[in-house]
């Protein structure tokens, strides 16, 4: 059985918030123009489009499993685990007992996005300008709870990646 703070969390049903909606990018257009031309190479993935504004509905007129697995691939999925990383923060009471806490959360949405847009898409460059944002977020938080000079952040990467091959004939 989950904890009460998850079930209350999974009761406000904050994925289908995003049902219908497009994700458009933040910032100047400029910004987001592909680091080297992808078109022809991206593919209309569980119905997200190969452009921005990418809608978000996985192709269905409902949530289902195609929207939800549709939304991993956007900088959506790491605002989701954002606001759930805030809410075992302050359901399990992190950094307020005697002992210290450790806690491991993977903002996986930059995987995703780079396998299903390539590297240097511009899909690519949106979900990290929104990860910079999410991250500052997750910190003003924690330092809202507790003193941060007695916090240790630790950040790794999941894995480097080259080219998608369309783009390394060109």
């Amino acid at each position: 059985e989950y904890p009460g703070w998850v079930s209350s969390f999974n009761e406000r049903g904050l994925p289908q918030r995003f049902f219908g909606t497009s994700w458009t990018p933040r910032g100047p257009p400029e910004l987001h123009q592909p680091l080297r031309e992808t078109s022809g190479s991206a593919k209309d993935y569980l119905g997200l489009g190969r452009t921005f504004p990418h809608p978000l509905t996985g192709n269905l007129t409902a949530p289902g499993k195609t929207f939800h697995e549709a939304l991993l691939a956007t900088p959506f999925a790491n605002e989701l685990l954002l606001e759930f990383t805030k809410a075992a923060i302050a359901g399990e009471q992190l950094g307020l007992g005697p002992g210290p806490d450790l806690l491991i959360v993977s903002f996986s949405a930059i995987d995703h996005v780079g396998h299903v847009f390539g590297p240097d898409s511009g899909e690519l460059l949106d979900t990290i300008l929104r990860l910079d944002q999410q991250l500052a977020d997750l910190i003003a938080f924690v330092g809202e709870r507790l003193d941060l000079s007695r916090v240790l952040l630790v950040f790794t990467s999941d894995h480097g990646v080259a080219p998608i091959p369309e783009t390394l004939s060109r």
